[in-house]
């Protein structure tokens, strides 16, 4: 298992990180909620973000899969596979 990996899953399974939650924003206010999120993560070294985008129609886990997808302070990032999150969160892992 990779360091990030191992962040993550200790994120997912009870680890206490710092978390967006998304749910009735609209593409462009969860765009600027996952810059600012990953900016103040970034600035408090905290090496895990949660974000919360929900499963509704699938719009908002596009833009934060485009909005990280080539991020500068992004390491790497997978959906959750925790069975109550699995299709809502995605766990990200900052490049400190």
């Amino acid at each position: 298992m990779t360091d990030a990996e191992s962040l993550i899953s200790s994120a997912e399974f009870g680890g206490d990180v710092p978390e967006v939650d998304l749910h009735a924003q609209t593409g462009k206010e969860a765009e600027l909620s996952v810059e600012q999120a990953l900016s103040r993560a970034y600035a408090a070294k905290e090496p895990v973000l949660k974000v919360i985008h929900g499963r509704g129609s699938g719009a908002l886990q596009e833009t934060v899969r485009r909005v990280l997808a080539d991020h500068a302070l992004v390491e790497t990032w997978r959906p959750s596979f925790r069975a109550e999150e699995v299709g809502a969160v995605i766990y990200v892992v900052l490049a400190l």
